[in-house]
C-alpha cells in the first residue's frame, strides 16, 4: 500500500472558472482520462475546484492535457435552457454529439434542462430536438390525494403498496409507458407517461383499479421521530415498537415507524400515534447530576445486574444506560435515565444506596473475596474476585458454569486446498452457517475476518466446539469439500485494467461467492498487457450468477 502511495501524485486547480458544470462533464472527463481520477467540489457559483489523482510516471502528461481541455471549455460555452418537467426527462433524446452537453445544473431549478456547447447553432438545434420530443408525449395524472383519501398517512401507505413487488412497475412495462410520483404542492399524484393515448389510458385504469381493490390489512402506515437527545435511541425504540406491535427502520438520523394493518385490530394509524406519545413522554437526564456519576475505580459499576439493581422498587418501565466518555479524567461513567420524573428520583435514591455500598468497599477494606480453583488440563488456574459480596458470589458462580463449559471445548484443524474455500462455504457462506447451527460449533475461515482460533494457513479451516459433536462437524465439513471437487465447471473472464482492481476483490478475496479464484493475472503483468484474466471454478448456475455480477459491476 506505501508503495502504491508513493507512486502516486495528487493537485488541485482552484478556482476553476467555466460558465456551466454538469455529470455529463465529468463523465466526458473519466471517458477521456481513464488513467485519473477526479474530485470536483464547488466554491461558489461558477466557480469549481479541480484535484486530478493520477500515477507520477504519466501525471505530467495527463495535466498539460487537462489543461488544454480546461481552457477549451472555460467561459466560452453557449448555455441554453429548456423548461422539463421531472417525469418527462424519459422524453430527453440521448445525444452523442462531440462537444454537447444536455443535463442539470445545481444552481438552476429542478424543472429546468440545460444544454450547452462552444457551438451557437449545434445548441439551437439541440432545443429544438428536445422540444419536438417532449410534443410526442401525453400526460395523464392520478391524484390520490383529491379523488379517494383524506390523510397523508393513507396516501403513503398506498404508493408503498404500489411500489412494493413493483406492481405498478409491471403495470407501466407492460402497456409501455412511464410513471412518476409527485409531492408538489402538497398534492400525492401518480403520473403517467407515453406516445400512446390508448397505452395511458389503459394503464391508468388498471392501477386505479388496484388502487380500488386494495385489502385493508395489506396497508402499511408510515411515521417519524426524532429520538437525537436521547442515548441509546435505538435501544429504546425497539422497545417502545414490540410493545406497541409495530416495526421501525433508520433513515439519516431519523426513525421511521411501520405499522401493517393486519397485525393488530386497533387502528395503525392511532397505534403510530400512541407510540410517539409515549416515547415522547420520555425525559433523558441530558445532564447528569453529581448522585448520576459513578467515578473509576469501582469493581461493580460495570456488572450488568447493576441496572436491575437500580430499577428495584418501580411499576413503570424506564431505560437506563451508561455513556463511557474516554476523554475526561479520571474517566467517568454517567448513566442516563429515561422516564417519567418520580422513575427517575426513584432511580436516584437506588443509586444512592448502591454508592454507598461501594463506598463502604472501598474505605472499609475489601471484605469479601471468593477464591475459587478452575480446573484448566493444562494446569489449575487461580482467580481471585473482588467487590460486595452480592457480585462476589454471583460472579463467582458465572464463572464457574463458563469453566466448567469450555473444559469440554476442542479445536479440529481441517486440511483443504484454498482454491476449493468458496465451494465449500457456499453462497454466503451459507454451508458453514448450516453446519455452525446443526453442531453448536465455530468455524474460523482463512481470511483477515477469522476470529480465534486463527488458521495457521491459507489452506486450513478451524473448527471449534465440544467434544460430543466436533467429530460429526469435520466429518460433515470433509463431505461439503467431497461435493466442491465435482461441481468443477470452468469459465474464464477477460477484464480490462480499468475494472481490474474491481473484479480482484471480488473474486480473489471474497469466500462467500460459492465459486473460487483457480488463477488469475498479476497485477503488474495486467498493467502491462492491459487487461487481466480470471479462471473461476464452480457449478454452472453459481458461475453465470458471479460473471451476471461482474458485468453489471464494470
Amino acid at each position: 500500500m506505501d508503495k502504491y502511495i508513493e507512486s502516486m501524485r495528487v493537485e488541485t486547480v482552484v478556482s476553476w472558472k467555466i460558465s456551466h458544470w454538469d455529470t455529463e462533464i465529468e463523465r466526458h472527463l473519466q471517458e477521456k482520462f481513464p488513467q485519473a481520477k477526479f474530485d470536483i467540489k464547488k466554491l461558489k457559483d461558477r466557480e469549481y475546484s479541480l484535484t486530478l489523482t493520477a500515477e507520477k510516471a504519466w501525471f505530467e502528461e495527463l495535466w498539460m492535457e487537462l489543461k488544454r481541455y480546461i481552457s477549451g471549455l472555460e467561459g466560452k460555452m453557449i448555455t441554453r435552457q429548456v423548461n422539463v418537467p421531472q417525469y418527462l426527462r424519459c422524453a430527453v433524446p440521448e445525444f452523442e454529439e462531440k462537444g454537447l452537453f444536455v443535463g442539470t445544473d445545481p444552481d438552476d431549478p429542478k424543472d429546468v434542462l440545460s444544454i450547452f456547447s462552444n457551438d451557437k447553432a449545434t445548441v439551437t438545434r439541440a432545443k429544438a430536438q428536445i422540444k419536438a420530443a417532449l410534443a410526442e408525449y401525453h400526460v395523464k395524472t392520478i391524484n390520490l390525494k383529491e379523488s379517494c383519501f383524506g390523510s397523508n398517512a393513507h396516501v403513503l401507505a398506498v404508493v408503498s403498496f404500489l411500489e412494493r413487488d413493483n406492481k405498478i412497475r409491471n403495470i407501466a412495462r407492460s402497456s409501455g409507458v412511464e410513471y412518476s410520483k409527485s409531492t408538489k404542492d402538497d398534492t400525492f399524484s401518480i403520473i403517467v407517461v407515453g406516445k400512446d393515448k390508448s397505452a395511458i389510458s389503459l394503464a391508468t385504469e388498471s392501477i386505479e383499479k388496484l388502487i380500488l381493490n386494495i385489502p385493508p390489512e395489506c396497508l402499511m402506515f408510515t411515521d417519524y421521530i426524532r429520538l437525537g437527545d436521547i442515548p441509546e435511541a435505538k435501544r429504546l425504540l425497539q422497545a417502545a415498537a414490540r410493545k406497541n406491535n409495530v416495526e421501525y427502520v433508520q433513515l439519516q438520523g431519523r426513525f421511521a415507524l411501520l405499522c401493517q394493518s393486519n397485525q393488530a385490530p386497533a387502528d395503525p394509524q392511532k397505534r403510530l400515534v400512541e407510540v410517539k406519545n409515549s416515547l415522547s413522554s420520555l425525559t433523558p437526564a441530558s445532564e447528569p447530576s453529581k448522585e448520576t456519576s459513578l467515578y473509576a475505580p469501582s469493581y461493580d459499576q460495570h456488572h450488568r445486574d447493576l441496572a436491575s439493581l437500580l430499577k428495584e422498587g418501580l411499576n413503570e418501565d424506564v431505560q437506563i444506560f451508561i455513556h463511557r466518555d474516554k476523554h475526561k479524567e479520571p474517566s467517568p461513567n454517567e448513566l442516563y435515565v429515561c422516564g417519567s420524573k418520580t422513575a427517575i428520583e426513584k432511580v436516584k435514591t437506588n443509586l444512592q444506596t448502591i454508592l454507598k455500598d461501594i463506598q463502604a468497599f472501598e474505605t472499609e477494606g475489601r471484605e469479601y473475596r471468593a477464591r475459587h480453583l478452575i480446573i484448566d488440563r493444562a494446569q489449575e488456574t487461580k482467580l481471585t474476585i473482588e467487590g460486595v459480596k452480592y457480585n462476589v458470589e454471583l460472579a463467582a458462580e458465572r464463572l464457574l458454569e463458563e469453566a466448567e463449559s469450555l473444559s469440554n471445548m476442542m479445536i479440529e484443524r481441517v486440511t483443504i486446498p484454498y482454491e476449493y474455500m468458496s465451494r465449500v462455504a457456499g453462497f454466503d457462506c451459507e454451508n458453514l452457517k448450516d453446519l455452525c447451527e446443526k453442531f453448536g460449533v465455530q468455524v474460523s475461515l482463512p481470511h483477515f475476518e477469522s476470529y480465534f482460533p486463527i488458521p495457521k494457513s491459507k489452506n486450513e479451516i478451524v473448527i471449534e466446539g465440544s467434544s460430543s459433536v466436533i467429530g460429526k462437524a469435520k466429518e460433515a465439513l470433509i463431505e461439503l469439500y467431497e461435493a466442491a471437487k465435482k461441481c468443477d465447471d470452468r469459465v474464464s473472464l477477460k477484464v480490462s485494467i480499468e475494472s481490474y482492481d474491481e473484479v480482484y476483490e471480488l473474486v480473489v478475496e471474497d469466500i462467500g461467492l460459492a465459486v473460487d479464484c483457480v488463477s488469475h493475472t498479476e497485477k503488474k503483468i495486467a498493467n502491462e498487457e492491459g487487461y487481466g484474466m480470471f479462471e473461476l471454478a464452480g457449478t454452472k448456475e453459481n458461475l453465470e450468477l458471479v460473471r451476471r455480477k461482474i458485468e453489471r459491476m464494470i
